[in-house]
Formats: structure tokens, C-alpha cells, sequence
């Protein structure tokens, strides 16, 4: 299905324009015609009939961004999209005539002008599919046309406001990572009768937890929650062969009890290893079924790759290949700090002498396919997708091409939050 989506949003980018006029100022019809004109032919052009490309149709879900081979959506303020081959990003809007306009409302919240659609597709994540698409604005999950106009609603959270910490889309569910600190509290109003969520005292034990909504069904389930631990968090959150993994880290003591980082290095090691608990597991999404697959004490890093978990290293040790069943496989020849979110190899980062090495392995083929060392890490690569990575600098989201990236020409890298 995915893989008709890059034809469609490069399209989109030719034809949305960048320059826009004011809705009070009349048109003469030539404009007129003209944005007609490319309005149907978007129309035309986002009717499913390509062939299938050889793109890869992964697309990857990281810090509320959605990442593909061919294009990418991100939020600032609006929902942008950035097409790959023409290394432009502008405000998802179909609407020729658009001034991609912010909406203004009054203390009572009524709206005063006219504004964007972009500025009102969700909170972060957006799924476009070949007929419809999918967004959550809290507490409702939205299915839309692919503009993002006749909407109806799919499912209404009814859980306070917990910290929204990850989104992601599979065929037919939408996942909510969340973090509360505080008591939820459910209170009726004495004069409305109306019932709302309020805040409480601060929790002890803070909690996390992942709600799954059927994207056909609207069924919400809560899939994990834990608050054992202290400090607890998720991470890591991908999706395999209709299987939800992540990993849950927390201490058994609060983390002030553990030593001074800065004032004894070695002590701090050795309390964390001690008082560190990581858990992997993996949510069979057809089944609804959780399966715990690691439980270890101490500080242990796991991240996931397309059929495989990869064990971070130990001090300089190597790291280690996994299978979904939690089966050994055999140690990497390289060691493992992090992982970066890909489509189908392990992209690996080790800091060691003031370098940046980063790797690209192939699992299956057991074969090295690029190494390099970065320098500088302000130039941070969160996710590759195919040949096409993304990558954090100074605070902003980049592009860059895979060749780009492992010969070093990193002044080829793209902006994509600078409007085009």
C-alpha cells in the first residue's frame, strides 16, 4: 500500500504552490482557471494506479515523525511534508488558494479567522494511506479523507492527560506511548453535572503504559502498564510482522539515592548495576497478547531491527544479534551505544577516542556494509529509510542521502524545517 504514497506526495510537492494570495483580494479568472486547474489535477494524480516501485515501503515512526525513502512528515506548529527528490518541505495543504494561515480564537475559544488545514491534523504523528488517513488530536483518533477534511471520529480516550511520549501506526491500529506523573482524578461538576479529569497529588512511582485503537473498530486497550519501578520509562517502540516491541528500564531505588555522577564515577557504575532493571517485550498484535522476552538487572541497553533485538555492548565488548524469540544468534563485530531507527539494517553508533563510529551491518547476509567516523556529534542520525536518512543538527531535522552520509559530504545535508 505505502509504496504508492511517494508518487503521490511528489506530485503534491510539484503542485502545491508556495506563493499564495489573500482571501479578500479578487482573483481575475486566468488565477482562477489556474488553481482549479491544479487543484483537479491533484485530484487526478492521487488516484491509486502507479505500479509498485522498487522503493522501500517502510515507514518508520521516531519522536512523533514519520519517516520514508521518498518523503517525511514532521510538525512545526503545522503538519509539513518533505518530498526526498525535490528537497522542498511545505505545509500539507491541497488548497491552491491557501495562505497556510494560523487559527486565532477568542477566551471562549471560538474561532476568529479562517486558518490552515495543516494546523489541524493532529498532535504529532499522521498516517496517510491510499483512500483515507488517520490522526489523533487529543483525546479523539480521527480518520480522514487524504486532506484531512470529512473526518469522523474513531475512538475518544477517556483517560486525563497523560505526557504523550511516542505515536505509531501499523495496518490497522494506532499505538500511544504515555507517562503520568500525577493522580488522574475523575470529578463531576456540582453545578453541570459534567465529568472531567483533574490532577491529583505527584506519584510516588510514576507511570507508563501503551493503549492500542483499532483502526476499524475503534476498540481502545490499555496493552502495558507498569509502576513498580522508579523512574520508569519505555523505549524504543517499533513495529515487526504485526509485533509491537519496546523495552521498560527503571530502578528499585528512587534515582537520588544513587551516588553522585559527578563526584564518583565508579560508584555510580556499580549502583546501577544494581539497582537497574530492563525488560523487553513484544506485543502480538493479531493475538492481543504480551510476551515477556528479557528480564535482566542492570543497566542493559536492547533496541530492535526488522526481525531482530541487538544487545548493546558492555564497556568495549561487542554487542549482540538476538532473534524475536530472544534466541542468541551471535555477537556483532563491532560494539553498540545506540541504535538508529532503519528499515532493514542495524545502524550503529559506538563513541569510543573522541570519535563517533557508526556502523551498517547486514544480519542476514552477516556482512559489514559501511563504517565511518563522525567527529562531530552535533550531526546526530535518528532514522534511515532505504537510501535516505534523517539526522538532528543544532535542534533541526535533516536529510541527507546514505552515500552522502558515509563519504562525509555532510554539506549536502537539507534542512527540512526551512520553508521553501
Amino acid at each position: 500500500m505505502k509504496h504508492y504514497l511517494a508518487y503521490v506526495l511528489t506530485v503534491f510537492i510539484l503542485l502545491v504552490p508556495f506563493g499564495c494570495k489573500h482571501s479578500d483580494t479578487e482573483e481575475d479568472s486566468s488565477n482562477t482557471a489556474d488553481a482549479n486547474t491544479r487543484s483537479s489535477t491533484i485530484e487526478q494524480q492521487t488516484t491509486i494506479s502507479a505500479e509498485p516501485t522498487e522503493k522501500h515501503d517502510k515507514e518508520l515512526y521516531v519522536d512523533g515523525n514519520v519517516f520514508s525513502e521518498d518523503h517525511a512528515f514532521f510538525s512545526k506548529e503545522a503538519l509539513y511534508v518533505f518530498n526526498v527528490s525535490s528537497g522542498k518541505s511545505v505545509p500539507y495543504c491541497l488548497d491552491p488558494g491557501c495562505e497556510h494561515i494560523r487559527p486565532k480564537r477568542d477566551k471562549f475559544g471560538e474561532l476568529l479567522t479562517k486558518f490552515c488545514m495543516a494546523y489541524d491534523l493532529g498532535d504529532k504523528a499522521f498516517s496517510l494511506r491510499d483512500d483515507c488517513s488517520y490522526f489523533f488530536s487529543y483525546p479523539i483518533l480521527y480518520r480522514a479523507d487524504r486532506e484531512g477534511a470529512n473526518r469522523r471520529i474513531i475512538a475518544e480516550l477517556d483517560f486525563g492527560f497523560p505526557s504523550c511520549k511516542a505515536e505509531l501506526y501499523t495496518e490497522d491500529s494506532y499505538f500511544r506511548l504515555y507517562i503520568c506523573n500525577t493522580e488522574l482524578l475523575k470529578v463531576t461538576d456540582e453545578n453541570t453535572g459534567v465529568e472531567q479529569w483533574v490532577f491529583g497529588k505527584m506519584l510516588e512511582k510514576q507511570k507508563v503504559g501503551i493503549f492500542r485503537m483499532g483502526l476499524d473498530n475503534g476498540k481502545i486497550e490499555e496493552i502495558f502498564s507498569a509502576d513498580d519501578l522508579y523512574d520508569l520509562w519505555v523505549q524504543n517502540l517499533a513495529e515487526y510482522n504485526d509485533h509491537l516491541l519496546f523495552t521498560c528500564i527503571g530502578l528499585d531505588i528512587p534515582y537520588d539515592q544513587l551516588p553522585d555522577i559527578a563526584e564518583d564515577w565508579e560508584a555510580y557504575a556499580q549502583a546501577q548495576k544494581e539497582h537497574d532493571f530492563t525488560r523487553v517485550y513484544d506485543y502480538d498484535i493479531a493475538n492481543s497478547k504480551l510476551n515477556l522476552i528479557f528480564s535482566e538487572q542492570g543497566p542493559v541497553g536492547y533496541d530492535f531491527v526488522d526481525g531482530y533485538i541487538v544487545k548493546c555492548s558492555d564497556a568495549d565488548e561487542p554487542g549482540a544479534l538476538y532473534d524475536l524469540s530472544g534466541n542468541r544468534v551471535h555477537e556483532l563485530p563491532f560494539s553498540v551505544q545506540r541504535l538508529v531507527r532503519s528499515d532493514r539494517y542495524i545502524f550503529a553508533k559506538y563513541y569510543v577516542d573522541g570519535k563517533n563510529m557508526y556502523y551498517l551491518y547486514d544480519p542476514v547476509e552477516d556482512k559489514m556494509l559501511n563504517s565511518a567516523d563522525i567527529s562531530d556529534d552535533q550531526f546526530y542520525p535518528i532514522a534511515a529509510v532505504g537510501d535516505s536518512y534523517y539526522a538532528k543538527n543544532n535542534g533541526q531535522l535533516y536529510y541527507i542521502s546514505s552515500a552522502d552520509f558515509w563519504n562525509g559530504n555532510f554539506d549536502n545535508a537539507i534542512c527540512m524545517e526551512q520553508e521553501n
